[in-house]
């Protein structure tokens, strides 16, 4: 048999990566109950942290893209990692907890809008 070199810190790491996603999830679906997916909002209408998640989001998704047109798996796993790690869990989503607390306004309405888009076209 072949030896497999298996780093038990990057298992570990990647155990409290999953935590973050289902921790995300979790937050999301409590705050997008009720909320029915239309189209987002216009870009001027949207805050500053709305724009700039869903920049990098694209950002994300062509690097990713381009990753996997390369064969370049590390690449395409990274770009979508460090979206859903740094950008919405670290960033976006501690930055609009009192926007999500504050329930009816349009701000929140626009960043829920902005967060499912970002977890369904981030997943997929």
């Amino acid at each position: 048999g072949r030896d497999i070199n298996l780093n038990v810190l990057r298992v570990e790491g990647y155990r409290h990566f999953a935590n973050k996603l289902w921790n995300a999830t979790k937050f999301a679906m409590t705050h997008l109950q009720g909320y029915s997916p239309g189209p987002l909002p216009p870009a001027a209408s949207l805050s500053t942290h709305d724009r700039w998640l869903l920049h990098r989001l694209n950002g994300a998704i062509a690097e990713a893209d381009s990753g996997m047109a390369e064969y370049e798996f590390a690449k395409a796993t990274t770009a979508i990692y460090s979206l859903f790690l740094y950008d919405v869990c670290d960033v976006y989503l501690e930055v609009s907890k009192p926007i999500f607390d504050a329930k009816g306004t349009p701000a929140a309405a626009a960043s829920q809008a902005v967060l499912h888009s970002v977890l369904e076209r981030g997943f997929r």
